[in-house]
């Protein structure tokens, strides 16, 4: 069976399983246009948070309604009975992503007849009263991911057919990230997706950087055509600084650790979105699925080969968990709400040992995953080292970011207790730039300075570097 099979199978079979969920559930919230004066965001009918309770609080009739629009300044909703202005309005409603169920107060302003015997209300949230915070995360949530579109069609949407192309293998090629350029186009694509989605702030430089693309542990693929990266994803190996979902995660991510797993964080994912239509989600879209197909098989395989890990960690939105455990991932922890708008998210692990077993892959009934993600191998040559040289360091962080001005001197430390090369050519860095800065009349700062760092390495684990004067001979 050739590639293009295997992914046709896996897609259709995928497919249809969440079109059978789709008729017994209600889908994800549709966060459509948005008005941009008021900032409203649109909720479909089949939406599970659009259906919501009224308690009139003069009368205390009760009665079920639609939420039409949500925004902090009020709400729109269609009722079956009209109700007068001026009156006050408990709604209540559920919020079946995150599992939560939210009331506030609303007073009505105007309605107006619609179609199908149904009468729109327009509603000012009291400005005194302040919201529920869940009222806050659900719009914050629903604004941010406008973008994404969600399971309404069972029909895949086409392609160009130079991308159809591109996506099977003729344009397209997988690779481990190891020149400078190839890694600052990656950063530069992770930057603007992470921006357009709310998890980063926007900076000068246009890049996404932080301390973790530091370490010789954390490895970068791109997907490249025609010379361009147009689809990126890193492999974060377990270190002494731990994993970036520690941050939020540490009490599920931890008793792994504590059990000898050897840990791996796939994050900053990141696509093109010139390379396939606007908003094209992962399932309706069949070549975008086959290219995150093919991404995520490259950069397990590495993680199984060069990093023998036995366990792949991630953090995703909700949404993507049934898409995810198809993927033999098993749920980790409870939705939990991090990041600047409080997005939600959960942890999932793929056991890499247990997925690798033949008989267990045959009796859970996915035989393709297993053939497609496992026993056809990648060529072990695409692995090649991709080692960060202190060039390129300064490159993308230093010049191009400023990632090294930004670590405090406690981060410095660490990063020279636990990789001596890095951290003493950062304190090297930070000693030169505060030299400039004292010879440009600058107001100096107080920075490590190499010797600082060669002192707290010896210090803590009574090292020296190479070529290092020996103490006792003076300096």
């Amino acid at each position: 069976m050739i590639v293009s099979d295997i992914l046709t199978a896996v897609w259709f079979s995928i497919t249809r399983s969440f079109i059978t969920k789709a008729h017994e559930t209600p889908p994800p919230v549709k966060a459509g246009s948005e008005r941009r004066q008021e900032h409203r965001v649109e909720l479909t009918e089949a939406a599970e948070a659009a259906r919501c309770t009224l308690v009139d609080e003069a009368t205390q009739k009760r009665c079920d309604a639609r939420l039409v629009n949500i925004s902090p300044g009020g709400v729109k909703l269609a009722v079956r009975t009209f109700i007068p202005t001026c009156r006050i309005l408990k709604v209540t409603f559920f919020d079946a992503i995150t599992g939560e169920e939210i009331s506030f107060f609303t007073v009505v302003l105007s309605g107006s007849k619609r179609r199908r015997g149904l009468f729109e209300l327009s509603c000012k949230n009291d400005p005194r009263v302040e919201l529920p915070p869940a009222y806050r995360r659900l719009y914050d949530r629903l604004l941010s991911d406008s973008h994404l579109s969600h399971i309404t069609k069972a029909t895949p949407r086409k392609a160009p057919v130079d991308i159809r192309a591109a996506l099977f293998g003729k344009k397209i090629s997988f690779k481990i990230a190891d020149t400078a350029a190839e890694r600052e186009a990656a950063y530069r694509l992770v930057y603007e997706e992470y921006l357009h989605r709310g998890f980063a702030d926007p900076n000068p430089h246009k890049l996404f950087t932080y301390i973790y693309q530091l370490f010789p542990g954390t490895t970068t693929v791109v997907g490249i055509v025609d010379g361009e990266v147009v689809m990126t994803i890193s492999s974060i190996s377990d270190s002494p600084f731990r994993l970036p979902m520690d941050n939020a995660f540490s009490d599920v991510i931890e008793p792994l650790r504590q059990g000898g797993r050897r840990l791996a964080e796939f994050g900053m994912l990141a696509v093109k979105k010139q390379l396939f239509d606007k908003g094209a989600y992962c399932l309706q879209h069949f070549y975008k699925m086959s290219a995150t197909f093919s991404m995520f098989r490259f950069v397990t395989q590495h993680a199984m080969q060069v990093r023998k890990a036995t366990d792949v960690v991630i953090a995703i939105p909700p949404r993507y968990q049934d898409l995810y455990s198809y993927l033999c991932f098993s749920r980790l922890s409870d939705i939990r709400h991090y990041g600047k708008y409080n997005t939600p998210a959960l942890a999932m692990r793929l056991n890499l040992e247990q997925v690798s077993d033949p008989h267990y892959m045959q009796d859970i009934g996915r035989p393709l995953i297993v053939n497609y993600f496992f026993k056809k191998k990648v060529d072990p040559r695409k692995f090649a080292d991709g080692a960060m040289s202190k060039e390129d360091m300064r490159y993308l962080f230093s010049k191009k970011s400023d990632l090294i001005e930004r670590l405090p001197a406690e981060d410095v430390r660490a990063v020279t207790r636990h990789y001596p090369e890095i951290g003493w050519w950062i304190a090297e860095f930070l000693m030169e730039e505060r030299r400039r800065r004292a010879r440009d009349g600058e107001i100096r700062i107080d920075l490590p300075t190499a010797r600082d760092a060669e002192r707290e390495a010896a210090k803590e684990q009574r090292i020296r570097p190479q070529n290092a004067p020996n103490p006792k001979k003076g300096a």
